[in-house]
């Protein structure tokens, strides 16, 4: 079983600007229904107060699946994993939350929906970001990064497709990078 104190470990475990973006997407984050913590609240919390925030909004159980949706939105698969094996969930998301999937869709049809507005709308300096996430987090490759002369749309149907066609685990990284980069194109998109 798990306590506030093992939530509060997990976030002990995030670097300070990592922590700033868990409490950014916190602060969004609609779980069944219930609305997000206050942002008022949370800009003043720390660690331990953000974990006392999350099990007064949605009791320790669901406090713990909010903290796995939120890591894997940011791409802290290691601490999911933890979170994972500490509520007994064996493997999968830790809760197919609604911004996250309410009916199963894929990760990939999600971003293959969105691939024309994505090449007509992101900026040349938001995907320029993209790649270097992308490249950090391994899902695209040196030999992948190279574009050659490509122009803006062209490069961007490049990286879409590219990620679309590596799968679900890719897909959902580089949603979640763009989230990060430029919430109000992920927003127009509806990928939060």
């Amino acid at each position: 079983m798990y306590s506030e104190e093992n939530l509060s470990d997990f976030l002990d475990e995030l670097t300070d600007d990592e922590f700033r973006k868990f409490k950014w997407h916190l602060k969004k984050e609609t779980w069944k229904g219930i609305t997000p913590i206050k942002q008022a609240l949370l800009d003043k919390s720390d660690r331990l107060d953000t974990v006392d925030l999350m099990a007064q909004k949605y009791q320790l159980s669901g406090a713990a699946t909010v903290m796995g949706i939120i890591l894997q939105k940011m791409s802290r698969n290691d601490l999911v994993s933890k979170i994972q094996k500490l509520t007994g969930i064996a493997e999968g998301p830790v809760d197919q939350s609604p911004a996250a999937s309410s009916d199963s869709e894929d990760w990939k049809e999600k971003l293959t929906s969105v691939r024309g507005d994505f090449v007509s709308k992101v900026s040349k300096a938001t995907l320029d970001q993209l790649q270097d996430k992308l490249l950090e987090k391994k899902v695209l490759t040196d030999n992948e990064m190279e574009v050659g002369n490509m122009g803006k749309t062209d490069k961007a149907r490049y990286v879409i497709d590219i990620v679309r066609n590596k799968g679900q685990k890719a897909s959902s990284t580089m949603i979640a990078a763009l989230c990060d980069l430029d919430s109000c194109l992920a927003e127009e998109l509806k990928l939060k």
